[in-house]
């Protein structure tokens, strides 16, 4: 058996670069950083019970602010979000 994810650290610091996505799916983390400067096609955090803290920082790549959800049970929370203009435009 494979034991749980506990803890995550994520860099992603290819500015101007576009495409692509992820996907995080790890109901045990207890423990997740992000630190994420791409314009990504896509991207998708799934929610996550047993989160304890996070920091996320996504600069040029929050299209919308859905994969806040996923944040709701952690206990210590630092964001960082730049929206872009199409997410912007779309609620004035």
């Amino acid at each position: 058996m494979v034991p749980p994810l506990r803890k995550l650290r994520m860099y992603n610091n290819g500015r101007y670069q576009k495409g692509g996505g992820f996907v995080i799916d790890a109901p045990s983390l207890v423990s997740l950083y992000i630190r994420d400067y791409v314009l990504y096609d896509f991207h998708r955090i799934e929610h996550m019970p047993e989160l304890e803290e996070a920091h996320v920082d996504m600069i040029q790549t929050v299209r919308n602010y859905k994969f806040l959800k996923a944040f709701t049970c952690a206990r210590s929370l630092t964001l960082c979000l730049s929206f872009s203009e199409k997410e912007r435009r779309g609620k004035e």
